[in-house]
């Protein structure tokens, strides 16, 4: 039977790819360690080899990792890399005229979770100029902006419809 728990102990070396320092007798002790890309269950030390085999039965399991996370429309990540640990964040960096919404992504079970997005300013105040016929608009400092709400939205009142631009800063009212 002694030859049986060290044959299960090769086949676990094999398919999971551990080191162990064996024990042959039953309820013999095996200090163990994973190899790179791998883990032991629940924090585990220690094998134990028992009628049934050595549990725990699955000595050690690959680790939950991600791939790089997705790319977004108009944003950036910050400071990618090949694979993130289980838990690990994934930051983004919206360009300037933009907002984050949602963020940071998050790696669980080998999957990203969560949300982010990067919006134009304006999309997210549901602003559109009162001269809709231009795409883009570059104001001087001390010039006046003057916006109106999409189709559908109100005005919330705290900030006025026209602005002026001051120093490259325009203070953006908001609809709702």
């Amino acid at each position: 039977q002694g030859l049986n728990h060290t044959l299960l102990l090769f086949v676990f070396l094999i398919v999971y790819k551990t080191a162990l320092k064996v024990a042959n007798s039953l309820n013999g002790r095996a200090n163990y360690s994973c190899k790179s890309g791998y883990e032991k269950p629940d924090g585990v030390t220690q094998a134990i080899c028992t009628r049934d085999g050595w549990m725990p039965e699955r000595l050690c399991e690959a680790k939950n990792r991600c791939s790089p996370p997705p790319p977004i429309e108009d944003g950036d990540i910050m400071r990618s890399k090949p694979e993130y640990e289980e838990g690990e964040k994934a930051e983004y960096v919206c360009p300037r005229h933009y907002a984050m919404e949602g963020g940071p992504l998050t790696c669980r079970n080998g999957q990203w979770t969560g949300r982010v997005r990067c919006i134009k300013e304006m999309d997210r105040n549901n602003l559109r100029l009162l001269k809709d016929w231009l795409d883009k608009i570059y104001s001087q400092h001390n010039h006046h902006l003057t916006f109106r709400c999409k189709s559908g939205k109100r005005h919330d009142g705290r900030v006025a419809m026209r602005q002026q631009c001051i120093e490259g800063v325009i203070q953006l009212p908001t609809c709702v």
